[in-house]
């Protein structure tokens, strides 16, 4: 197991590491390797196996000052010990999307929608348990950009739902094995239309069903920009009065060739923006067979044990915009503190128009939440087979994983 580190938690819109706040100076972790496609690249790039990606990669992220990875996928059949430990030696937490790829078995799999939702969960919850053990797990992502359009906004509710149940399975699981209970969080597309509403919908309501941080990607910042010209003066207004933490899932356009980072330093000296925000993560680290957004390449035989790993011109702008944001972050991180942290109410959430179709309530339970309690009790694994129901949803026709179109997750 990792080495204890301080966890990091959350009061009103704020992350803090014990009595600092703490903003995510992120990069999106998903090695490649020669001849696959970007996002089947690595299934579980902290499991054990892939512990050399890491050795060579943790050098590189001190220079740049890195202490939190995003993380697309996982297994939980997967051992994380030595990654996670690692990472935690080297103060680096761990951000872990808990949606992604092999969690979400499509119609193409073999397996009937029922047994679909059955596999879907145990994911969940399974997942819960396998990064609760770590200190440096910083929190769980849910629906990373699932709603793209105006037309997927009537799966939110489906969405709330699933989290409403991942966070009461972490509460039964605090109270009778204390289990560290783990924020969770969505990241949302940045369509200007929707986005708004999708943090009003997902961060209204009562904490047991809303989630604890909201994230998106912008790539809003191209080359030399501007608060203003980039959108972010209008995305700082536009979250001023935030409960929770907000923060760039993803960011680091490259449609201008080589990037210079310059909305880094914007983001971590800019007084609004680091009022209104919690960081971001940069994309990515790794150059990816199609993404062309990799800070550096990996290069090596088979299954890249013997690797090296070569900085691309991105690296070094993006290391120098940090090295200059390091000296006036300090001094503006010493202003805050837990006891000032200001508090504001949760949004109210969005009412249905034509730009929105999601509603409240949302749909029941379909876990036999008596039966989950007694396993956990009786220290065995959940296995929510037993008592899956189907889920009626008056404004989704069949059941949801057909209407969620769970093949066509991902970005």
């Amino acid at each position: 197991m990792a080495p204890s580190v301080t966890p990091v938690t959350i009061k009103g819109r704020y992350f803090w590491k014990g009595d600092t706040r703490f903003l995510i100076n992120g990069v999106v972790y998903q090695p490649h390797g020669p001849g696959v496609d970007d996002f089947g690249a690595c299934q579980d790039p902290l499991s054990d196996d892939k512990l050399h990606y890491l050795e060579k990669s943790i050098p590189l992220f001190k220079e740049l000052q890195i202490n939190t990875l995003v993380v697309f996928n996982f297994s939980e059949g997967n051992n994380h010990d030595a990654s996670m430990n690692l990472l935690a030696e080297a103060g680096i937490y761990v951000l872990q999307c808990i949606d992604r790829f092999q969690n979400s078995v499509g119609s193409k799999s073999g397996m009937t929608i029922e047994e679909r939702k059955v596999h879907m969960m145990q994911c969940y919850f399974r997942t819960v348990d396998a990064m609760a053990r770590y200190s440096n797990t910083l929190g769980l992502v849910f629906s990373y950009e699932f709603i793209k359009d105006i037309n997927r906004t009537s799966h939110a509710s489906v969405i709330r739902s699933i989290v409403r149940d991942v966070k009461r399975y972490m509460r039964l699981t605090a109270a009778k094995r204390s289990q560290r209970t783990l924020p969770i969080g969505m990241v949302a597309t940045d369509t200007m239309t929707i986005l708004k509403r999708q943090f009003d919908y997902f961060a209204s309501g009562p904490d047991k069903e809303a989630v604890d941080f909201f994230a998106f990607n912008n790539f809003g910042w191209v080359g030399r920009s501007s608060m203003e010209a980039s959108g972010y003066k209008n995305l700082t207004e536009l979250f001023s009065s935030s409960p929770i933490p907000v923060f760039f899932s993803m960011y680091g356009n490259n449609m201008s060739g080589v990037r210079v980072f310059e909305e880094t330093i914007a983001i971590y000296t800019n007084p609004d923006m680091l009022r209104v925000f919690s960081g971001g993560a940069v994309s990515e680290f790794f150059q990816g067979v199609t993404s062309k957004a990799g800070l550096v390449k990996a290069t090596g035989g088979p299954e890249m044990v013997e690797m090296d790993i070569n900085r691309f011109k991105d690296f070094k702008y993006l290391r120098d915009s940090i090295r200059r944001s390091s000296g006036p972050l300090s001094a503006a991180i010493a202003k805050y503190s837990k006891a000032s942290t200001p508090s504001a109410r949760r949004p109210d959430p969005p009412k249905p128009d034509r730009h929105w179709h999601a509603v409240i309530p949302i749909p029941k339970s379909p876990v036999n939440w008596k039966e989950v309690e007694n396993q956990i009790a009786d220290g065995e694994w959940v296995d929510v087979a037993k008592e899956m129901m189907d889920l009626a949803v008056d404004d989704l026709a069949s059941s949801i994983w057909d209407k969620l179109n769970v093949d066509d997750i991902g970005p």
